[in-house]
């Protein structure tokens, strides 16, 4: 059964990158009349469950560093999509629907940027 991810569209506030997978629902759902333009773009990916994308399903993760102040650095994020090379993704915010592997292939792991 396919999986719909929730999508950043643009950097933002707080740490917030183009590409961060906000949350995944099971397909059919429904998203929010906020969920859509400018900010968030849905990523339906097929031949997937969403146990096999649990692990990327990962939000406000602690980094374990800290600033110059000696705050903890965390990102909110923990993978996010390369949506510029994502096949199908214009950047018009539409719903681009992907295979598993091309959804794998995309994903940047946002400990190493």
């Amino acid at each position: 059964m396919p999986v719909e991810c929730l999508v950043r569209q643009q950097d933002g506030p707080g740490g917030r990158r183009s590409g961060d997978i906000i949350t995944v629902k099971l397909v059919p759902c429904t998203w929010g009349s906020s969920e859509g333009l400018p900010t968030y773009v849905i990523i339906e990916i097929s031949n997937i469950n969403k146990n096999q994308f649990a692990a990327y399903d990962q939000r406000h993760y602690d980094t374990g560093e800290v600033d110059a102040e000696g705050n903890p650095i965390s990102i909110r994020s923990l993978y996010r999509f390369d949506l510029p090379n994502l096949p199908g993704y214009t950047g018009l915010g539409q719903k681009v629907t992907v295979n598993k592997n091309q959804a794998f292939a995309n994903l940047i792991d946002r400990r190493l940027e």
